[in-house]
């Protein structure tokens, strides 16, 4: 999917109040979601846990389509969406991932900054079931690849081009970065506390990257490029959650 950087698509305008409603619910329903399993679950079988994940995921990743087709035609349109961007991309993602690593090696687990985090972190593995290393990689594999492409095509190709036409590029980034960021808030208060500061920090350092994968894809003209990025990104997620999960004595 590929947008002309500088002709925002707009084939069957929404009724204002509409277009709104579908933007303000794609920008907050992440966050209900990840509350709902994160938190309100929190005590419930894996079983609930997963369903409720599951059956919010669907209802998330087929909203922007289910938009589109009622208000947006146009922009489902397939059209070849190139490799512009994707070096940038990748050397933006691999410049987080080594900032994440020796933050993590470097500072919070040396200095114990991170060790409630560690606890929580081998519970919620636990309980979901992943017991073997091959499980946790194929999880993270599939967040890796599958799940960040879901969430550029989420984030950057159907909520920050929504904006985008109606705000302006900087006022949309800044939106859909902050919707970007709010669900990982709940995460990362769960696993660090919500008056720490590593996780309005971490949460704030979200919101920027989700504004750089936002001028990455208007600039490249493709998801390539952001997507590339992002799973570099989550790989570094996921390899320090892998070291916390199964530590090597």
């Amino acid at each position: 999917m590929m947008i002309d950087p500088d002709q925002p698509e707009a084939a069957f305008p929404s009724p204002p109040l509409v277009g709104w409603a579908g933007l303000w619910f794609a920008s907050l329903f992440p966050t209900a979601l990840t509350w709902i399993y994160f938190i309100a679950l929190a005590d419930q079988s894996t079983g609930w846990q997963q369903f409720a994940f599951s059956l919010g995921k669907a209802i998330q990743f087929v909203w922007p389509l289910a938009w589109c087709c009622m208000w947006d035609r146009k922009a489902l349109s397939l059209r070849t969406a190139g490799t512009a961007g994707v070096p940038l991309g990748m050397a933006m993602g691999l410049l987080v991932l080594g900032a994440m690593l020796v933050l993590y090696a470097g500072i919070l687990s040396p200095q114990g900054l991170f060790r409630e985090a560690e606890t929580m972190i081998r519970a919620k593995v636990a309980a979901l079931g992943i017991a073997k290393p091959w499980q946790m990689v194929a999880v993270s594999v599939f967040y890796c690849v599958v799940h960040s492409f879901l969430e550029e095509y989420y984030f950057r190709w159907f909520l920050h081009v929504r904006l985008e036409e109606r705000l302006g590029f900087l006022p949309a980034a800044a939106w859909s970065g902050v919707a970007f960021m709010a669900h990982h808030i709940v995460v990362l208060g769960a696993y660090l506390g919500f008056s720490s500061w590593l996780t309005w920090f971490l949460s704030l350092s979200i919101a920027v990257g989700g504004g750089l994968w936002s001028w990455l894809y208007r600039r490249s003209g493709n998801l390539l490029a952001p997507w590339v990025s992002h799973a570099l990104v989550d790989a570094g997620i996921f390899l320090i959650g892998y070291h916390v999960a199964f530590p090597r004595n």
